[in-house]
């Protein structure tokens, strides 16, 4: 519809990708400081260590939830299918940080195994039983996405994502995800 070349087209996709994420880089340092990651070394479900400086140059999905939020688990369906689409990729890990319990450290524990056993996720989850991470990373409400490339800057945080469709979601975090990989 332009009328002009493919060669000049490339040209314009290519200053256009380049403005979105440097303006993309510009907002993600006014919230944080900084693009870089802040890392962290927390306990999963199987109560092993898990610590992101562990995945230098993997491309990390930080899912920040909580068993009492219905937002939360409302999106594991999407989180999901996700998950499945990157199952074969080593670049690419994805982190469930449970934050803001409410119930003792082992109840809650129990709670989240039965969760994940009843409704067959096989996520890789974290307890941040301290909410340290979650406070580190500034998250305001949950679920809160986050994506980390593999030079271990934040790409992207998404928030209030109940907002948009789960279809959107799903194809505005696999378009994060690619781009990290890059």
């Amino acid at each position: 519809q332009l009328s002009i070349s493919p060669n000049e087209f490339a040209k314009l996709q290519k200053t256009s990708d380049s403005l979105f994420w440097k303006n993309n880089e510009t907002s993600i340092k006014a919230k944080y400081g900084s693009i870089k990651a802040t890392h962290f070394s927390l306990f999963n479900i199987l109560n092993e260590p898990v610590s992101l400086s562990s995945l230098t140059n993997k491309v990390v999905v930080l899912d920040f939830w909580a068993n009492w939020c219905s937002p939360c688990k409302a999106s594991f369906p999407m989180m999901k299918r996700l998950v499945e689409k990157y199952k074969n990729d080593n670049d690419v890990e994805f982190l469930f940080i449970e934050v803001w319990e409410r119930e003792a450290a082992q109840i809650n524990l129990e709670k989240t195994k039965l969760y994940m056993a009843e409704n067959k996720f096989n996520f890789n989850v974290l307890f941040d039983v301290n909410n340290k991470v979650v406070t580190d990373y500034k998250i305001m409400g949950i679920p809160t996405k986050v994506i980390i490339n593999k030079q271990g800057e934040i790409i992207n945080v998404d928030e209030n994502l109940v907002m948009l469709s789960e279809e959107e979601v799903f194809k505005n975090l696999s378009f994060f995800i690619d781009g990290a990989k890059k």
